[in-house]
């Protein structure tokens, strides 16, 4: 059972983003989007005021004008009818609210009953919802978490409901975009709603070892490769992104979010992704099975290297010939009786290791361009073909899927 990644939208959108993303997560993950018919079309005006709410008021008052005996108690009561109206507007929103937490509670309860808590996106006031339900819904649990667009205010106690629930979650990733002006005015609404903030715009503050701001998407945070433990928190800041700059395309969630979820530094992702191309690039045809690039000896040498001599953190702190041999003697023990098979085979098993994840880029590249009639719908995230060839984006499954494969060879030869 695949592990699920539960997407939460927000107000004033079509929420088509969640279907655009769930072809990067797939076959990784199992993407869930809980949807709630609410707040599509008219923004903040649709959550506080409601829109039934106000047009009916609106409505009542305009008739009352006509009529001697009602416009007479409306003026009389102005305020106390202002009180109700707002009154009944806060029960609503307090109704569609809750709605949308059990929406999300369902998935989460089905998620952790197949059994791992679920990873989570959460867009704008997806992600007030997830930070209320983390913290009131006490069965509520997330793995890894992404917020985007983000209304939480900036001192939002993350630390107090870890301290509370410790496993509430494992790791926060805050997408801070600093042209945000609708979290960068969410404040504005914290007398209607007492967490809204701005910490899309802003970022979280607190505890220096709990939250990390990164100014670069593609870069390892220098604050914890200089403390040596990651904080539960990070802000990784753009310049130049608006609300929902990073769900435009599906480049984003493929380039960090994937890596997130798959518990691998983005950059070590793509170092990984692009010396196996290199490699692959570099390798004759025979081996490759296709013409190969313009790489003279000097080039190719520097890539090997780097994909020979590095400790990867996805293979703990291993080099891939160490992560390759260890996976030899746990699936395939006989070949440590002979140390010239194991030397062959771990070769074999590197090189199919590169071929794999160049084909696996190529894949999702294809997986994602394929055009699309009109909107995806929740179930359009799966290419059958593609699929089998994408799971190779993950360097674990690469491996496994590298060493089947030399064994069959090998055994048929």
């Amino acid at each position: 059972m695949l592990q699920s990644v539960i997407t939460v939208h927000g107000i004033w959108t079509k929420v088509l983003w969640q279907e655009n993303v769930a072809p990067v997560l797939y076959p990784h993950f199992k993407p869930v989007s809980v949807k709630y018919p609410y707040y599509r079309w008219l923004g903040p005006v649709d959550l506080v005021f409601e829109p039934y709410v106000l047009v009916a008021g609106v409505a009542a008052w305009i008739v009352s004008r006509f009529f001697e005996g009602p416009r007479h108690f409306v003026d009389a009561h102005t305020k106390l009818l202002l009180f109700l109206w707002l009154l009944l507007a806060a029960a609503i929103t307090f109704f569609r609210l809750g709605n949308a937490l059990r929406l999300i509670r369902k998935e989460v309860s089905h998620a952790i009953a197949a059994g791992a808590q679920p990873h989570i996106i959460a867009h704008s006031l997806g992600s007030f919802l997830i930070g209320r339900a983390l913290r009131q819904i006490r069965p509520m649990r997330g793995h890894r978490i992404v917020l985007a667009g983000c209304v939480l205010k900036r001192r939002f106690d993350w630390q107090g409901l870890l301290n509370k629930k410790s496993d509430a979650f494992d790791a926060i990733r805050n997408e801070v975009a600093r042209k945000d002006w609708v979290a960068g005015t969410a404040t504005l609404l914290c007398w209607r709603f007492p967490d809204f903030g701005s910490a899309g715009r802003n970022g979280f503050v607190g505890n220096g070892s709990f939250i990390h701001d990164v100014s670069d998407d593609s870069q390892s945070c220098p604050h914890c490769l200089a403390a040596g433990v990651a904080a539960k928190l990070h802000n990784f800041i753009s310049d130049h992104l608006g609300h929902s700059g990073v769900l435009e395309t599906s480049d984003f969630a493929s380039n960090y979010w994937l890596p997130f979820f798959l518990e691998i530094e983005p950059s070590e992702f793509h170092l990984f992704l692009r010396v196996c191309s290199g490699i692959v690039e570099g390798l004759p045809i025979a081996v490759t099975g296709r013409a190969a690039g313009k790489l003279d000896d000097e080039q190719f040498k520097k890539i090997a290297s780097k994909l020979l001599l590095r400790k990867w953190g996805w293979a703990g702190e291993q080099n891939i010939d160490q992560y390759v041999r260890t996976q030899i003697q746990r699936y395939y023990p006989g070949y440590q009786s002979d140390p010239r098979r194991m030397d062959d085979l771990t070769k074999q098993v590197i090189i199919g290791v590169c071929r794999a994840v160049d084909d696996a880029r190529d894949a999702l590249s294809e997986k994602l361009d394929e055009p699309r009639k009109g909107e995806r719908s929740a179930d359009q995230y799966a290419s059958a073909a593609r699929d089998k060839r994408i799971v190779s984006l993950n360097p674990k499954l690469a491996v496994k899927k590298a060493l089947q494969t030399s064994v069959e060879q090998e055994s048929g030869a």
